[in-house]
């Protein structure tokens, strides 16, 4: 037989009748299959009445009177709390949701899981805990639970139909749709049918038989041309992999919105040209009969530090992508043009199985450069290395941004949301601004990352183009906007 070991918090009058019950033997434990109790600050268990330094073996468990297993529990009903693995809760959602047996012969009529606004009861989800009088109804219609496995923006619209209680999927014939958090269910494989020996029939037996088919063909073809619902209109392919997100044409700096699905940053609005053309290093000097030397990029980048983190944009603010050990060398992509403030940042690609680009800082404390000098990489963020975006219905993006000066320093504010737990990223800022400001005569990139909505950036004058930025909001996959900001002159 096996035992299972329950933790269950619960209050201290709670707790002083439940060891009081143990302490007396009382029969309705073993009734619940409660051999052994101990609680936090004993040193023993307590069985059969008894103080034990180890659990009794596992038994059968003794008959109790049919008096005591019905009638003084009956219309009552315990709140139990069980802090368990992944893995067993996911398994015990589904029991619940499958309406398992095991669960009523156990005793227990409903759970409701940390997150869940419903509980799960007979299953079905019911917004309060069913009474103990209430009996279950014969059901006449069978149902069947199918596990797909889709792209997640698809996922997050069907659920989103789900909730509108869109007439298409009752036309289908689905009434429920939820979305898995673990693995997924796997249906159970199932043993092929043995064929069955063919009978001879009477030749007026076929041509009836064919009769029959062809007409229900007719009838069947018929009921899908008026039934059928229309076939939704054709969306764009789902997210595609990091790999292969850079090689998109990036979106517009004007536009304010962005599609439902995965999107680059828009470019810039003017390329400098001193950023986009190689230039000598400052240290050469060339004697006028000499031939002029080019500037040499470094091809690759040993990481230096115990640990450096790359990112999915050119900050230490930007969403963490990977990580980095030391002595790992890194195939070098281009640079970013940022702030003096924000340090040197270039774009990266690691050598292994499957390939990750990402950001670092190129900093001599965190990488050395075996030849060639990062000025001399081309600036690539965010026309040629776009920043991935994740946009839905499900998520709105910040709205009514606003911004005003005050001498060289641009104030920023929006009004934003907050995301739910599994949906915003651990240890990042909520909110990401990226600011194209004029700092010592050029057009540089200032992210910045905060949790509140706003911020200020520092925007100084003597640039012949103008200052722009854009606001997002951080999600586990990716950013949702961009919006962008109408920069005060």
């Amino acid at each position: 037989m096996t035992r299972l070991r329950i933790l269950i918090k619960m209050e201290s009058a709670d707790a002083f009748e439940l060891k009081a019950q143990a302490l007396n033997n009382d029969p309705h434990l073993k009734a619940a299959g409660i051999t052994a109790l101990k609680f936090t600050g004993d040193k023993k268990f307590i069985a059969d009445g008894e103080f034990s330094s180890e659990p009794p073996l596992s038994s059968a468990p003794a008959a109790v009177p049919q008096e005591i297993k019905l009638a003084p529990a009956r219309g009552k009903k315990l709140r139990v709390i069980l802090r368990m693995s992944s893995e067993d809760a996911y398994e015990l959602k589904t029991q619940a949701l499958n309406n398992d047996s095991r669960l009523k012969d156990a005793g227990i009529a409903a759970l409701k899981f940390v997150g869940d606004k419903l509980y799960i009861s007979q299953g079905e989800f019911s917004p309060d805990i069913p009474s103990p009088e209430a009996k279950q109804a014969a059901t006449i219609d069978e149902k069947i639970r199918v596990t797909l496995r889709v792209p997640r923006k698809d996922a997050y619209e069907l659920i989103a139909k789900h909730l509108n209680k869109d007439p298409d999927l009752a036309k289908a014939g689905i009434s429920g749709v939820e979305l898995a958090k673990g693995a997924g269910m796997i249906p159970v494989a199932q043993e092929t049918p043995a064929k069955p020996q063919k009978k001879k029939r009477s030749f007026t037996k076929v041509l009836f038989a064919t009769g029959i088919i062809v007409l229900m063909g007719v009838l069947g073809v018929g009921a899908l041309y008026f039934f059928t619902p229309p076939a939704p209109a054709p969306t764009e392919a789902p997210l595609i992999p990091v790999s292969a997100r850079d090689t998109s044409t990036p979106l517009p700096p004007t536009r304010t919105t962005v599609p439902a699905t995965e999107t680059r940053v828009p470019s810039t609005a003017t390329k400098v040209p001193s950023t986009k053309t190689l230039r000598p290093a400052a240290t050469r000097t060339q004697p006028p009969t000499a031939t002029v030397l080019s500037c040499q990029s470094p091809a690759e980048v040993v990481v230096s530090s115990d640990f450096l983190s790359c990112r999915y944009g050119p900050g230490a603010d930007y969403l963490y992508r990977t990580g980095l050990a030391k002595g790992d060398v890194v195939d070098v992509l281009g640079r970013a043009e940022t702030s003096t403030d924000f340090g040197s940042w270039i774009r990266v690609q690691n050598r292994w199985e499957e390939p990750v680009k990402c950001w670092i800082n190129a900093s001599s404390r965190f990488v050395e450069i075996p030849q060639g000098d990062v000025a001399c990489l081309e600036s690539i963020y965010p026309e040629k290395a776009p920043l991935i975006l994740f946009n839905t219905n499900l998520f709105p993006q910040p709205y009514n941004v606003q911004a005003s000066r005050s001498g060289d320093l641009v104030y920023i504010d929006w009004v934003g949301f907050d995301l739910l737990p599994g949906d915003k990223p651990e240890q990042s800022p909520r909110y990401l601004v990226e600011a194209w400001t004029c700092q010592d005569g050029k057009i540089v990139l200032s992210p910045l990352g905060v949790d509140e909505p706003y911020t200020q950036v520092r925007d100084e004058g003597g640039c012949a183009e103008a200052s722009y930025g854009y606001v997002y909001m951080a999600h586990v996959d990716g950013y949702i906007g961009p919006v962008t900001v109408p920069w005060p002159p």
